[in-house]
């Protein structure tokens, strides 16, 4: 299974040409867990709302899995179900009573989805609600235990919980409709470095099970330690796209100094250091890596 994206622009007024986007080509491949980044009003946004057919593009072609999802004939509702989008504040997608029935929404639809799809006439069956009820709370319950919410949590409603336990609810909602691509947007905003951590370790245990992971952050330093490849957006273009040591790499040794800011701190302070005449080489991207380099200058 990929994405292959192959000359995408979108493009907000034709007046002036005001592109959103332009001529991005890269391939997300399964498995991969891709950390989007750039600048604030760098197009981040606008390019992953693509991904699901939410936005549709000006010129180009995105192939999920090979088929192009600007056919006439695709079903964006199966899209819908494959790539799965969560937005960068909750509230928008929480709007049940309680958090059970939250997460369950999304598995409802998913299974009547399906029977629609396989054409099957489970709708005359009187118990047909009763089954898909029973189907899609065993799915809820699944979800929700996996990302660490207990059934203390289960009639509580969405709206009164915390930041980091409304992402939680938000990813859960998505992660019931078992998508194979899960792409959120800031999904750690505002929230305090334990719950990033948090959010972030849900998203690693996603990806080693197999789904493929994109996610728009300023966190630079969370997806260092996560990331397996980097997505640079600046100014509506695809910047950089491939392994994300490779890619910080280019950075860092460009010594493109404005681009510091989409830079680990452990980079940052590597070049500080090097600077007050450390010898400090390679591209360390988190703090054990860090530590490994600057306590070898004592050894």
């Amino acid at each position: 299974m990929s994405i292959e994206i192959k000359n995408l622009s979108y493009v907000h007024s034709l007046e002036g040409e005001s592109f959103g986007i332009k001529d991005f080509n890269l391939v997300i491949e399964d498995g991969d867990f891709i950390g989007v980044v750039g600048p604030t009003g760098a197009g981040k946004t606008t390019f992953i709302t693509h991904l699901n057919g939410l936005s549709s593009a000006t010129s180009g072609e995105i192939l999920v899995d090979g088929k192009n999802i600007y056919d006439k004939d695709y079903d964006l509702k199966s899209l819908r179900f494959k790539v799965g989008l969560g937005f960068q504040y909750s509230e928008n997608q929480l709007f049940e009573e309680t958090v059970l029935s939250d997460v369950k929404f999304g598995a409802i639809n998913k299974l009547e989805h399906l029977d629609e799809v396989n054409n099957k006439d489970a709708r005359k069956n009187k118990k047909y609600k009763e089954e898909i009820e029973t189907k899609a709370d065993k799915i809820a319950r699944d979800t929700l235990s996996r990302i660490g919410l207990d059934e203390s949590y289960y009639e509580k409603s969405p709206f009164l919980l915390s930041g980091g336990e409304k992402k939680k609810v938000a990813i859960a909602g998505i992660l019931a409709m078992e998508p194979d691509y899960l792409v959120l947007d800031e999904p750690t905003s505002s929230l305090d470095i334990e719950s990033k951590y948090e959010i972030f370790d849900i998203l690693k245990n996603e990806n080693q099970k197999g789904k493929t992971i994109i996610v728009v952050t300023h966190d630079i330093d969370m997806l260092s330690k996560y990331a397996k490849k980097i997505l640079y957006i600046k100014d509506g273009r695809q910047f950089m796209y491939g392994d994300i040591r490779e890619v910080f790499s280019k950075i860092y040794n460009s010594k493109i100094k404005e681009d510091f800011e989409v830079l680990p701190q452990t980079l940052i302070l590597s070049d500080m250091l090097r600077n007050k005449g450390f010898n400090i080489e390679g591209t360390p991207l988190n703090e054990d890596e860090f530590a490994k380099l600057v306590l070898g200058q004592y050894v």
